[in-house]
């Protein structure tokens, strides 16, 4: 029996954990979790801009896990723009996937030459990026690049009330009973920080 609290404890870390991946889950949809303050979801190849110059802006690719690939949303990044069309300072340094792509990320941030190539090049991502793996992302092809400075400013997570163990015994019967509540709530207020790839 005592160990029922800990099985409560468990399963409230999976159910954050499940709500905080749905942000990319449904990162290319306007389901779930929501859309941006502009209309889109939160990867888009259409987030609107307030200038002529910069009509609209894409923060979504279709490219699988490469180092090309990589390097494409790396320089896409680079020329992020505010409402105004400003340049910003946008430099990702993690790359997030799934279990299934674990491997092919840790080669094209890890190597030391060039990936999948016989040349002796240097590789340009040694040692650039952070790599980061959720189990709860469940696409097996998507991915995503970040910029950790301003997704702590952009990504949010609100604690409203923490993780609360209850228990309770019946004095007549020593039936026990075990409870456990929280509240919280995510979601995002810009998009600037990520660019996805939506993978088919």
């Amino acid at each position: 029996m005592n160990k029922k609290p800990m099985g409560l404890a468990i399963s409230a870390r999976r159910t954050r954990e499940k709500r905080g991946a749905t942000i990319f889950n449904d990162a290319f949809s306007a389901e779930g979790s929501g859309l941006s303050g502009d209309g889109t979801e939160l990867c888009a190849s259409d987030h609107p801009s307030n200038t002529p110059s910069v009509a609209t802006q894409s923060n979504e690719g279709t490219s699988a896990l490469s180092s090309t690939a990589v390097e494409s949303a790396r320089t896409a990044m680079a020329d992020f723009r505010d409402f105004e069309g400003e340049k910003i300072s946008v430099i990702p340094d993690l790359i997030l996937v799934p279990r299934a792509l674990e491997q092919t990320a840790w080669e094209i941030i890890s190597s030391r030459g060039k990936v999948e190539t016989a040349n002796n090049n240097a590789n340009f991502h040694y040692g650039k990026y952070k790599l980061a793996v959720w189990d709860y992302l469940t696409d097996a092809n998507n991915w995503f690049m970040i910029d950790t400075a301003m997704k702590d400013m952009f990504l949010l997570w609100f604690d409203r009330i923490p993780l609360e163990m209850g228990r309770d015994k019946d004095f007549d019967t020593y039936l026990a009973k075990f409870s456990s509540f929280m509240r919280f709530s995510n979601g995002f207020s810009d998009w600037r920080w990520v660019y996805g790839m939506l993978v088919s």
